[in-house]
């Protein structure tokens, strides 16, 4: 056979996306794929070839193709990153409990396989109905049921992270980009969710402040915090699945956050946990308005001070790293670095070292 594109996931245990590497044209079907992986005149091509074969019947949905072909691949690591691809594509078939069950035999493999997945999902599974809010959160919750389940064949320091993971991406779903934000919704979450479902909530919330990009509001913050203790709903244009995304940062906390402890975000993000409910919301918020590519430096400025350690960290890591409207963030960040607060002035001197300056707002001088 000739030329048949292969996806080889070396990287993966470094969080990367796979290599392509071009082999012979395999048949589309993936049992006739599997029945010619047999011909490949190499054991190692056989190995790559079959793995192809259970991605192809993973994104069928068909678990039972998708287990044969990876019991046919010898055990140890490449056994693992047929199950790591196994995973990810019954997830993004719409299936994520049984690739949750992938993930868990994918070994080194297991935490890029829990994240791929949880954000690979189709849309569709986030978007319940229901008469009000609290009825639409319990149509959220009997979804996930099955999925937390599945999470705790993982290894045991992967369980929790991985429900997380899972509850952050289908809330996600259920609000952004729906053009409703609605707080009662989240308010009517399971307890083990609220975290999820309030950063969601701010998600759509905060887009909806500025539905056509731009500076938000310099009272943003505020007027979340009124809209969730009133239980107001905000409405305004949807957007399609295809740009419902914004910025997050790599999960490599600064060293005042290591250890701390935290919940998950879009796309492999993390925010600070709060002490409770009103301080996890503000966190919330503010992670949200950053996910937002026009949020402006501002907007952050004011909870440097603040006297919750996490509102205070959280704050200054996002205002070293949004642009600035008006603001000399500059002369700013040079201020903080002689702040009390250890963590402030690390991230003040990290902004002043690793960003490139410019202003207003992104523009140059």
């Amino acid at each position: 056979m000739n030329g048949w594109p292969l996806l080889l996931a070396l990287s993966c245990q470094r969080g990367e996306e796979p290599t392509a590497v071009s082999m012979a044209e395999l048949p589309e079907d993936p049992r006739e794929a599997l029945t010619a992986c047999a011909a490949e005149p190499f054991e190692e091509l056989r190995v790559l070839c079959r793995i192809e074969a259970a991605a192809r019947a993973a994104h069928k949905a068909d678990e039972a193709l998708t287990e044969e072909a990876c019991g046919q691949v010898p055990e140890g690591t490449w056994r693992q990153e047929c199950h790591f691809r196994a995973g990810e594509e019954l997830a993004r078939a719409g299936q994520p409990a049984a690739g949750l069950a992938h993930c868990a035999r994918s070994g080194r493999f297991s935490r890029f396989c829990v994240t791929h997945a949880a954000w690979a999902i189709p849309v569709e599974l986030g978007l319940v109905g229901g008469e009000d809010g609290p009825e639409r959160a319990a149509a959220l919750h009997a979804r996930l049921e099955p999925v937390v389940a599945a999470a705790g064949g993982l290894e045991p320091d992967l369980r929790q992270e991985a429900a997380d993971t899972f509850r952050m991406s289908l809330w996600y779903m259920a609000n952004l980009g729906t053009g409703r934000a609605d707080p009662t919704m989240a308010q009517g979450a399971a307890s083990e969710e609220i975290p999820a479902a309030r950063s969601a909530w701010a998600l759509e919330a905060v887009r909806l402040l500025a539905p056509d990009g731009g500076p938000l509001p310099a009272d943003a913050v505020a007027r979340l915090q009124a809209a969730w203790r009133d239980g107001l709903v905000t409405e305004g244009p949807p957007l399609p699945p295809e740009r419902r995304h914004g910025r997050f940062e790599p999960p490599a906390p600064v060293p005042c956050e290591r250890g701390l402890p935290w919940h998950p975000l879009y796309g492999g993000g993390r925010r600070l946990r709060g002490a409770d409910a009103d301080e996890d919301l503000l966190i919330a918020i503010l992670e949200a308005l950053w996910f937002q590519p026009d949020a402006q430096a501002e907007l952050f400025l004011p909870w440097v001070g603040d006297p919750r350690d996490h509102v205070r960290w959280t704050a200054a890591r996002l205002l070293r790293l949004a642009a600035p409207l008006t603001l000399d963030l500059a002369a700013t960040l040079r201020e903080l670095r002689a702040d009390p607060d250890a963590c402030v002035a690390w991230n003040a001197k990290r902004g002043l070292e690793q960003r490139a300056w410019e202003r207003p707002h992104g523009k140059q001088p």
